[in-house]
């Protein structure tokens, strides 16, 4: 979708990851910010995974300079908790079922992860292991880390 009449017509979205302030500015820059927090408003399932669950909390903590959230999502976010874009990595993966390994390291041949977080009501810092969050059955988000501890 790139034009506001367009939001209209999808009877749900997925949001993905990538980059939030990207993702802010365009949807700012083709007028789609008001007419997708309206339909978010009003009931459009929406899925958001990494980026995509930033755009929907409906407060940000660490954001970028006027970074703006769509909201949805009755959650803080803390963005890159665990880390920036160059402490992302791809892990090595083992699947058995497939009969091979494959292996990859990011080029700058760093282990990290650069996830967002939501506060842990257990152990009041931040978590990103449960798989979903938000109070809406309509509006979710998921993200996954192996470290335990943001920084």
């Amino acid at each position: 979708m790139r034009r506001p009449a367009e939001v209209a017509a999808v009877d749900g979205l997925v949001l993905p990851g990538g980059e939030s302030t990207t993702i802010d500015k365009l949807v700012r820059a083709f007028d789609l910010q008001q007419p997708l927090r309206e339909r978010i408003a009003d009931g459009l399932p929406v899925y958001g995974s990494c980026a995509g669950m930033i755009l929907l909390a409906d407060r940000l903590a660490d954001g970028a300079n006027g970074q703006q959230t769509l909201g949805g999502m009755d959650i803080l976010v803390r963005r890159n908790a665990f880390g920036r874009q160059v402490d992302s990595f791809e892990e090595d993966l083992h699947i058995r079922e497939l009969g091979a390994s494959r292996c990859a390291r990011s080029s700058s041949g760093r282990r990290g992860s650069r996830r967002p977080a939501t506060p842990s009501r257990s152990s009041r810092g931040w978590s990103t292991d449960r798989p979903r969050v938000g109070s809406s059955p309509r509006v979710s988000g998921t993200c996954s880390s192996r470290r335990s501890t943001p920084r």
